[in-house]
């Protein structure tokens, strides 16, 4: 179970809050998000088609306990933590809940425990949900 303290909020187009931040895809090896999680090891880049499931921004002038960030899934129905990724962006209200998106993650290990840390390096969306 995951405690959320901030907002959920859908994309407002037309503000600097939805301006992109981040270069298109780079076309690296494509994965999914589950085998990124659980087969592939760091450090890697890979590339994967992934639905934005969440988005997280933390109200101005709050405590928020997760950062401001997206959840992504390679479906839109995730039944598991192992098949969804907390990653923490920059302007997360330029990404959209259900859209589909190509995106490149770098992958590497959190400094003393080893464990995963995914982060963004570009996107790029898809036409349409399917």
């Amino acid at each position: 179970m995951m405690l959320i303290s901030c907002s959920l909020l859908e994309n407002n187009n037309g503000n600097d809050e939805t301006r992109r931040t981040y270069p298109e895809a780079y076309g690296f090896e494509l994965s999914t998000v589950y085998k990124m999680k659980t087969e592939v090891e760091p450090p890697d880049s890979l590339d994967v088609n992934a639905y934005v499931t969440a988005v997280f921004k933390c109200p101005d002038n709050a405590a928020c306990f997760v950062p401001d960030g997206i959840m992504i899934s390679d479906s839109l129905n995730a039944q598991s933590l192992e098949s969804q990724i907390h990653l923490t962006v920059e302007k997360p209200l330029q990404f959209t809940e259900d859209q589909r998106y190509r995106m490149s993650l770098d992958l590497s290990p959190w400094p003393g425990n080893g464990e995963k840390r995914f982060r963004l390096l570009g996107y790029s969306v898809f036409n349409n949900k399917n």
